[in-house]
């Protein structure tokens, strides 16, 4: 599959259906890989830094926004505010001048407004792109009774179809029109999703697999070669003993009652 084409048509049961995560591309283009949790902290602090940048640039481009507004003053305006009486003064202008001076203070905040977007315009630091992707475990689905190993693959959803996806563990699907794909698995072949694939529910019954249903593994099987040897990922429910930071990351210490692993 790697380095092939298109891949018109697959019958796979899911194995493992993980979190939905986020790649994301800060205006530096550095990528990083985020959860929900992060995905969302990160936009409220991008937002937050780009209103920080409008409230600066608000305050730095006054006098220039001030200038763009003098400029463009209709007379009538300035007549009324340099008088004592604006009343009357409105009182006497033409039709022109009224429509003139009731629609100004609706220009003017477009003036300033133009003024501030074309400085906005291009600036680096307001760009922040962000794409939602889910990642599942497949294997195949054999036909007929023949007990026999099904090869694994990683099959990624990308765009908001990840976020609406919900394929089950255990669910049988055929999956239409998939594409290669790239995955952190660097042993398992990778697919994904297109706008061209179609995904349908199948039956079980006229196929075999020899997939196992997800459980818990105490920290005393982890820790065996045998198992790790064999797993793909681990489903373990410890509690967090202790966490300490080393100059290789972070060290946390993990316990199930029984068992204490680093």
């Amino acid at each position: 599959i790697p380095q092939g084409g298109v891949v018109p048509s697959i019958d796979v049961v899911v194995i493992r259906s993980y979190p939905v995560l986020f790649r994301a591309q800060d205006s530096a283009g550095s990528v990083s890989i985020l959860t929900e949790r992060e995905e969302a902290s990160a936009v409220e602090k991008h937002q937050r830094q780009c209103q920080e940048l409008v409230e600066r640039l608000s305050t730095e481009l006054s006098q220039e926004a001030n200038q763009a507004v003098a400029e463009e003053q209709p007379g009538a305006v300035l007549k009324m505010k340099s008088c004592s009486s604006p009343g009357r003064v409105y009182a006497e202008l033409s039709v022109a001048d009224r429509r003139a001076v009731d629609g100004w203070e609706h220009r003017e905040r477009e003036i300033r407004s133009g003024v501030l977007g074309s400085h906005l315009s291009g600036r680096a630091e307001l760009t922040r792109r962000s794409r939602p992707f889910k990642i599942y475990l497949v294997r195949d689905l054999v036909p007929g009774n023949r007990q026999r190993t099904g090869s694994d693959a990683i099959f990624t959803v990308w765009g908001e179809a990840a976020r609406g996806a919900s394929l089950e563990e255990g669910s049988a699907l055929r999956i239409r029109n998939l594409s290669p794909g790239s995955s952190l698995h660097s042993n398992l072949p990778a697919l994904a999703a297109t706008d061209a694939t179609k995904i349908s529910i199948i039956e079980m019954g006229s196929f075999y697999h020899d997939a196992e249903p997800r459980r818990v593994a105490s920290l005393r099987e982890v820790a065996t070669s045998v198992f790790l040897g064999a797993a793909v990922d681990v489903d373990v429910v410890a509690i967090v003993v202790r966490s300490v930071d080393g100059t290789r990351g972070r060290v946390v210490y993990l316990s199930d009652g029984a068992e204490l692993l680093l």
